[in-house]
């Protein structure tokens, strides 16, 4: 989901350089107008894609284990990594408005997401490197507890990040095509 995350926020780039958000902003839309509706619509969109994937697997489970607890169970378990997909985005949003040219470096949490999820053990990364990933940081319901402390810590770094994208979007120029 991080992967939608950063596409998602990243097309809004690529709209840019094609020059066609100059002719929003001419028509008198706002660049914060701009930006923030395209926020509004990659986190609706990402939040949805969580879901949908939550509900198939909960369905599947439920149905494998005859038991259907687990569906309530792994949608709340699946939702809990919404903070983290959200600071992913917000980090993209970031850097699309103050570092326009160097935003897809936000790819490369990504892959170290990946890296991280996938060749953790096997690799031995130490938990201190391996924390820099916000999915890392979510704790695995409904294996362990959720700390709360985590999710809103993560659901505010997503906060200040877009918060921080907006401001720089709406500080520099648009670049076009």
């Amino acid at each position: 989901m991080t992967a939608l995350a950063v596409h998602l926020v990243l097309r809004l780039r690529e709209e840019e350089s094609a020059g066609r958000i100059e002719h929003q902003i001419a028509m008198g839309a706002g660049r914060i107008g701009v930006m923030g509706g395209w926020l509004a619509v990659s986190a609706v969109g990402v939040t949805l894609a969580l879901l949908a994937s939550a509900v198939g697997l909960g369905i599947g489970t439920a149905s494998a284990l005859d038991d259907r607890a687990w569906l309530w169970r792994l949608i709340g378990a699946t939702l809990g990594y919404l903070p983290a997909v959200l600071a992913v985005l917000g980090l993209a949003v970031a850097l699309v408005g103050w570092a326009p040219r160097a935003a897809k470096a936000a790819w490369i949490l990504v892959g170290w997401i990946a890296v991280v999820v996938f060749f953790e053990d096997l690799l031995g990364i130490p938990d201190a490197v391996a924390d820099i990933s916000p999915v890392a940081l979510t704790p695995t319901a409904p294996a362990e507890d959720a700390s709360v402390m985590v999710l809103i810590c993560l659901t505010a770094a997503a906060a200040v990040l877009s918060g921080i994208g907006l401001w720089g979007m709406r500080r520099r120029d648009l670049t076009g095509a």
